[in-house]
């Protein structure tokens, strides 16, 4: 095996120890501490000059151990929000009428079929299973956020959000693994 090979399994490995530890982290924290935590995020998120600014916002619908953007659903105004559906092996953003349909990974999804141009997004909040303060990003292991971020015409700002518990010292990372410019963690 070249040592590429290896350096390759090596990282696998650590992502996938890195994923485990964050998750059983994250079982420590009841459901209701989490819903306050992230609450809070969502409070600082909609103070920020950014969200102020942007017209288009791109959000995730979150799983039981992310933080939860329903209140900054609720509570932005003004903006186009448009959530991700997996099509494949590739995810897209659609407009978010506040309906959904159970999806991928049995993960709330847009029943619009109207796609949004990545160019078009102006601030992308990014979900992850783990992130160091540098803005690296460990995922669920697919790949989606990475790929769709690395689309030439992708220019919005990506801010990664998370609580405490999920930021690591150092994340393993590969070339296509790709840096948030924002951090905020609850």
């Amino acid at each position: 095996m070249s040592s590429k090979n290896n350096l390759t399994c090596i990282l696998k490995m650590d992502k996938k120890t890195l994923r485990q530890q964050i998750k059983e982290k994250l079982l420590r924290s009841t459901v209701d501490k989490r819903t306050a935590r992230s609450e809070t995020l969502c409070r600082n998120l909609l103070k920020l000059n950014d969200i102020t600014k942007a017209s288009v916002i791109a959000v995730y619908m979150e799983l039981y151990d992310e933080i939860s953007l329903e209140y900054f659903r609720k509570n932005i105004a003004g903006k186009t929000i448009c959530i991700p559906k997996v099509e494949g092996e590739v995810m897209n953003f659609y407009p978010f009428d506040g309906s959904t349909i159970q999806g991928s990974f049995d993960i709330e999804e847009p029943c619009s079929e109207k796609k949004v141009d990545p160019s078009k997004i102006d601030v992308m909040i990014v979900p992850g299973r783990a992130f160091s303060l540098d803005g690296s990003r460990l995922g669920r292991g697919r790949g989606y956020y990475d790929k769709y971020i690395s689309q030439p015409s992708f220019h919005a700002l990506t801010i990664g959000v998370c609580f405490s518990e999920q930021i690591s010292d150092e994340i393993p990372t590969e070339e296509h693994d790709k840096k948030m410019d924002m951090l905020l963690f609850a």
